[in-house]
């Protein structure tokens, strides 16, 4: 990882990274939801040594030299359902449990996104992560992961739907709606829904979910949950993270057996949108992370989530790399487009809020997808 920092730093106008959306996870299945019993949390092997930080971040501050990086879109596997029914035995449904609110010792707060959309004689399932990081239940993740949540609200039938799970293997948990997506990211990729190939460097890919109850209508009081930091990162911090990775899994254990994954690393580079030598983006090894399904994961220092996974990409050494958009960078964004801070925005009747942002700009940004994705 030394060597790919150095080059990306010395070469970054003439590099282009090979990335790889977290979202992009879809399979086709027919059956209805099943549960199993959650099995422990798999903890990943890749740790890398301690790395003493540096006095000053390693930032590219030309963002005219920053490539884009290659997205891979959503599999959109056209398959009959009896091909599907017949790759593995669907497990035993068990009951939804309730899980504890106001502990994190579990990671609670760690969630995985989970749409369903039927088409026919096929369903198409979507998955992303996300954590909570408000009490009142509010979810942060990506746009591209955010979008589909969107469509599912603003066209409101029974051919989609989406919730976010929780344990190990995830388990439908809360009902979700969308309380704020970038208007930015959504115009300036469209397309990435239908898109065989898209690009982005991340910018803007953020969104707010609001949780409207669990998954069995009740509303508690409090949801577990972890607060976003706005604190700059710098190369040789220490960082964890989390996500759902699905790689090239199945549609049964995705969903029936899709469980949570955590990992230890460290920033390897730093990079800014603006010019501005502002930490924007980071880098990090992950072999088990830097997968699909993970985006929207959190990345974690000293107890606070300090940004969400976005991309991944192959590096130098044969291994695969996380990006990751800060808090800091989500802060200050959220502050030029919508003109409130993390802060104000977790503030006052969230309900309401969610539904203002969807009256006024959501179901807007959901018709132009549709226009756009024929």
């Amino acid at each position: 990882m030394t060597n790919l920092s150095h080059s990306i730093v010395a070469k970054i106008g003439t590099i282009l990274f090979g990335i790889y959306s977290m979202l992009g996870w879809n399979i086709h299945y027919q059956s209805p939801l099943g549960i199993q019993a959650p099995p422990t949390e798999i903890v990943a092997s890749s740790t890398p040594p301690t790395v003493k930080k540096e006095d000053k971040p390693t930032i590219a501050r030309n963002t005219t030299q920053l490539p884009y990086l290659k997205i891979i879109a959503p599999e959109f596997k056209q398959l009959p359902v009896k091909e599907i029914k017949n790759l593995t035995t669907t497990p035993t449904p068990q009951p939804v449990t309730t899980p504890p609110l106001t502990t994190n010792q579990n990671n609670d707060f760690v969630v995985n996104i989970f749409c369903t959309i039927r088409n026919g004689n096929t369903i198409e399932y979507v998955t992303g992560s996300g954590a909570i990081i408000d009490p009142k239940g509010v979810i942060i993740t990506n746009s591209h992961v955010a979008q589909y949540v969107l469509l599912a609200d603003y066209l409101n039938d029974s051919n989609r739907n989406c919730v976010a799970r929780t344990g190990s293997p995830a388990k439908n948990t809360y009902n979700i709606k969308v309380m704020y997506i970038s208007s930015a990211w959504i115009k300036n990729n469209i397309k990435t829904i239908s898109e065989a190939a898209p690009q982005g460097t991340g910018q803007s890919d953020y969104a707010f979910l609001y949780i409207t109850g669990y998954s069995d209508k009740t509303q508690p009081s409090s949801y577990p949950y972890m607060s976003i930091s706005t604190d700059n990162l710098n190369v040789g911090d220490q960082l964890k993270v989390y996500g759902y990775p699905a790689g090239a899994a199945s549609g049964n254990y995705v969903k029936n057996s899709l469980s949570k994954v955590t990992d230890t690393t460290t920033v390897s580079n730093i990079y800014d949108f603006s010019g501005d030598s502002t930490t924007d983006l980071i880098i990090a090894h992950s072999d088990t992370i830097a997968e699909r399904g993970s985006s929207g994961g959190p990345i974690i220092e000293n107890n606070s989530i300090q940004g969400i996974i976005t991309t991944s990409l192959q590096d130098g050494s044969g291994g695969k790399s996380f990006s990751a958009i800060t808090g800091e960078y989500i802060n200050r964004d959220l502050q030029n487009e919508a003109g409130v801070s993390l802060s104000s925005l977790l503030i006052g009747d969230l309900n309401k809020k969610s539904a203002s942002f969807e009256n006024s700009t959501g179901f807007s940004l959901a018709r132009d997808l549709i226009s756009n994705n024929p």
